[in-house]
């Protein structure tokens, strides 16, 4: 039971901190003025990062789904 519930907690971390980083990667790419190599790199990271953010929101839910609606 114990190992259950900590796969549910590092779900919903690596979920949140995904998305944190997320955000954090946007506001500096946007802050960046001019398009530099550097700029189109990091927005290449960006979309990594956002693919990486849905990926751990939905492995989240899953996770929370199994536990919550046993069938």
């Amino acid at each position: 039971m114990a190992r259950g519930r900590i796969k549910h907690r590092a779900a919903i971390t690596v979920a949140l901190l995904a998305s944190v980083a997320f955000v954090f990667a946007a506001v500096y790419v946007y802050q960046v003025p001019g398009e530099t190599v550097i700029q189109y790199l990091l927005m290449i990271l960006i979309l990594l990062l956002g693919v990486m953010a849905v990926a751990a929101v939905l492995v989240a839910m899953s996770v929370i789904a199994r536990k919550y609606f046993k069938s």
